[in-house]
């Protein structure tokens, strides 16, 4: 009797903890699910801000190096009016063009031909010509 009792017994809670168990590990996944997908969010707008941020600051660094580049080119035309002998020598313009920490100085006619520079391989070439200073034409 005591046998059967206790067989009872374990096929009661089994039957009352095998629905419980199941409804537990539902439950348990529903809230991993929700917690990963809010997660997932969350750092979807972290990655859009510093996005965001990043071509912000990119476009700042932009402008300023571009004004410092400016201003490295208004320094070397300074520079090169106020010594004129030195637009002969190319050993002199990369000299500037070496304390301006640039790599290459170019002086074009008015005719926009390359004339004098650091870089003689270039004398001759136009502002527009070529692969190399093609970039010149949207200055």
């Amino acid at each position: 009797m005591q046998r059967l009792l206790s067989k009872y017994l374990v096929l009661v809670i089994a039957v009352i903890l095998l629905p419980i168990l199941f409804i537990n590990t539902v439950l348990h996944m529903k809230s991993a699910e929700y917690t990963m997908q809010e997660e997932s969010h969350i750092k979807i707008n972290q990655i859009e801000k510093i996005l965001t941020k990043n071509d912000a600051d990119m476009k700042e660094l932009q402008a300023e190096l571009g004004q410092i580049y400016l201003t490295r080119a208004e320094v070397a035309a300074y520079m090169l009016q106020n010594h004129p002998d030195h637009i002969g020598s190319s050993e002199e313009i990369d000299k500037i063009a070496q304390l301006l920490q640039v790599d290459e100085i170019h002086v074009f006619n008015k005719d926009g031909v390359l004339y004098a520079g650091n870089k003689p391989q270039y004398y001759g070439m136009r502002m527009y010509d070529g692969e190399q200073i093609s970039f010149l034409r949207r200055c």
